[in-house]
């Protein structure tokens, strides 16, 4: 009796183990294109949020669901799948099943988002018993490479990225590592010849390499690699151009686009040198200081221009104020250089200049030109303001428009002035500094108080308006608020010749103010004329010869 209720109860243990079965989730991911949840076929909770939708992938059928305290809200039986609708924020699911068995509390892999949707591939299979299976020897296989981040397959099955470890089966497998702008490297490694753990270490070889790109005339030619933009300029280096034919293009202001193919090899460095075709001509004017040069009428300088223009014909121009312009036209050939000379022609005219009395000084634009009667040739055309000045007469100042070829006249009758404003000096006048001056505007040079000297030119504009002789300083700089005539003072004092002394040049001159003329040192002439105004102030009778203008600081009296 006791063999039969054991026969039976191994009988059934048997018929138990080969009946039982398992479930497994294989896989668990979202379906972010899956619209079902949201649109086509929405589900709300009890809180009135669209629910997430499982779609669990199996054939089989008779599966209860059960969600936890968060519950499940709807199930569909679809073809090849269950349809799960679920309130999001779910943890886990229980799924149960008569004959497969139990899966419980399986905890989902991502975070359940609402009206979302999530496939979950259900695996089920028999489970067999094995009483004592035999161990199954491994070993740990260790890769690394240079640089890491490379692909590790094994026997064409994806296992990770380099530094990869991981325990595997003892066995020989083919091995392949990829890396983008690497060259792949491939092998057999046999974890069957080693301890527990073998270790593969490769160097990747690079798949490219580095090209030296240089521009000639120019540099700073824009570098475009296979039509697409480098961001670099010419001289430039590109690193990792990948191993192959490339086309390179090279763009320059002022020359043709320029381009060349090229074959990389990878890991052997290039240099590459393009000789870029000027695309441009050359223009350089000559004109006169201070005339405008213009291209198209577009100023592009002053007295003098080189540049570069496109091929084409261009109008250029030089303009000066009061001269006729000059203009050119010119056509641009690239490679070549146009050169002109365009001088503005100045545009004269004469100006007769009279007054009665004459000598009177004429003053334009404030410049002194001479005494009048005068013809003042080759003035530039325009509006010139005139003055008339003299001694003892109203100044006299007059507006007059000189025009191109033609001859203008100013014809003046000069009044004379009733009374002479304070501190009018007229040339010939005894002046000195007066004694309320303790340093004059001009500086006292080697003058002092109390000295005497005459005056030689009045009526001058700037920081002084009248030239001084002094006995001791020449053309002493003067202020007319600063000076006083003197009425009596000796002849003498002022001047130390007098008419008919005996004179020479004094022997520390060696070239007279006025030159030598016929006279040399030693000779003695006989004083003429003294008190004289200008570069002379007095004139010697010598024996070589007469009328021989002297300076009387330059001349020593023989006794």
């Amino acid at each position: 009796m006791k063999h039969v209720l054991l026969s039976f109860f191994l009988l059934a243990l048997l018929f138990s183990e080969a009946g039982a079965q398992q479930m497994s989730v294989k896989s668990f991911r979202s379906l972010p294109l899956d619209q079902t949840a949201r649109i086509t076929d929405p589900v709300i909770d009890q809180n009135g949020d669209k629910c997430a939708l499982i779609k669990m992938v199996t054939t089989e059928t008779g599966f209860v669901f059960e969600g936890g305290m968060m519950g499940i809200m709807k199930t569909l039986k679809k073809t090849g799948e269950w349809w799960i609708y679920v309130p999001y924020g779910s943890k886990k699911i229980t799924i149960k099943h008569d004959q497969l068995g139990v899966l419980r509390d399986y905890v989902y892999p991502e975070t359940i988002s609402e009206a979302t949707v999530y496939e979950m591939v259900l695996v089920t299979g028999k489970i067999k018993t094995i009483v004592e299976a035999p161990e199954i020897e491994s070993a740990w296989l260790l890769v690394q490479t240079e640089p890491e981040g490379a692909e590790l397959y094994l026997d064409e099955q994806y296992l990770g990225q380099t530094p990869f470890q991981k325990k595997l089966k003892k066995q020989k497998y083919n091995y392949r590592l990829t890396k983008a702008k690497y060259q792949p490297a491939a092998g057999v490694i046999d974890l069957t010849r080693t301890g527990d753990k073998e270790k593969l270490t490769l160097k990747l070889k690079p798949n490219f390499a580095s090209l030296r790109l240089e521009s000639e005339p120019e540099s700073g030619a824009t570098v475009l690699l296979d039509g697409n933009p480098t961001g670099k300029t010419t001289p430039c280096t590109l690193t990792e151009v990948m191993a192959g034919e490339h086309r390179l293009k090279f763009l320059r202001e002022w020359y043709e686009p320029t381009e060349r193919s090229m074959t990389v090899k990878a890991g052997v460095p290039q240099t590459l040198t393009v000789r870029l075709k000027q695309a441009f001509g050359t223009v350089s004017v000559e004109t006169a200081e201070g005339a405008e040069i213009r291209i198209d009428n577009k100023p592009v300088g002053t007295g003098g221009y080189t540049g570069r223009l496109l091929p084409g014909v261009y109008t250029v121009s030089a303009t000066k104020p009061k001269h006729e312009d000059a203009r050119a036209t010119v056509e641009i050939i690239a490679g070549e250089t146009q050169t002109l000379n365009l001088i503005p022609r100045p545009k004269y005219g004469t100006l007769d200049i009279a007054s009665d009395p004459w000598e009177a000084d004429i003053y334009i634009e404030g410049k002194k030109q001479g005494e009048t009667p005068k013809t003042l040739k080759n003035l530039l055309e325009g509006v010139y303001e005139i003055k008339l000045t003299k001694p003892g007469y109203k100044d006299v100042v007059q507006t007059v428009q000189v025009t191109e070829g033609k001859t203008q006249t100013l014809s003046v009758k000069l009044e004379k002035s009733d009374s002479f404003p304070s501190g009018f000096f007229q040339v010939g006048d005894k002046v000195r500094v007066k004694r309320s001056i303790s340093t004059p505007k001009c500086d006292w040079g080697e003058v002092k108080h109390g000295d005497v000297g005459i005056v030689k030119e009045v009526g001058l504009t700037g920081d002084y308006d009248m030239l001084v002789d002094f006995p001791s300083q020449n053309g002493w700089q003067a202020v007319s608020d600063e000076m006083e005539r003197v009425e009596h003072v000796q002849t003498s004092i002022i001047q130390s010749f007098q008419v008919g002394d005996k004179v020479r040049v004094k022997r520390s001159i060696s070239t007279p103010k006025r030159k030598w003329g016929e006279v040399k040192h030693g000779d003695v002439g006989i004083v003429k004329e003294v008190g004289l105004t200008g570069d002379y102030d007095m004139l010697v009778d010598f024996p070589s010869q007469n009328g021989w203008q002297a300076v009387s600081d330059e001349m020593e009296r023989v006794r």
